[in-house]
């Protein structure tokens, strides 16, 4: 079996993000869309502290996900950026 597990802790939640293309477009940068907490939250960089994470592929759209369990997640906005900082443990 292989894959992240949340047994280690339950008080994690699962989170996941995927390339944006259309909002890539209209902002003329790379955009990603993180899922976190039923809410998705577009973001320009993403740094993980002491996160596992893994690559996901799906049938349909979104085809490949980065994702994740994390406790939380915050946003940092500069310079007309937004970089999402997942912290595990």
């Amino acid at each position: 079996m292989y894959g992240l597990s949340r047994m280690k802790s339950p008080n994690l939640k699962r989170w996941f993000l995927h390339y944006n293309k259309p909002e890539s477009r209209k902002a003329g940068r790379n955009v990603l869309t993180l899922h976190w907490d039923k809410a998705c939250h577009m973001v320009n960089h993403f740094v993980t502290v002491n996160v596992d994470s893994e690559s996901h592929e799906n049938k349909r759209q979104p085809r490949c996900v980065i994702r994740g369990f994390a406790k939380s997640v915050r946003f940092l906005k500069a310079d007309g950026l937004v970089t999402a900082v997942i912290t595990g443990v």
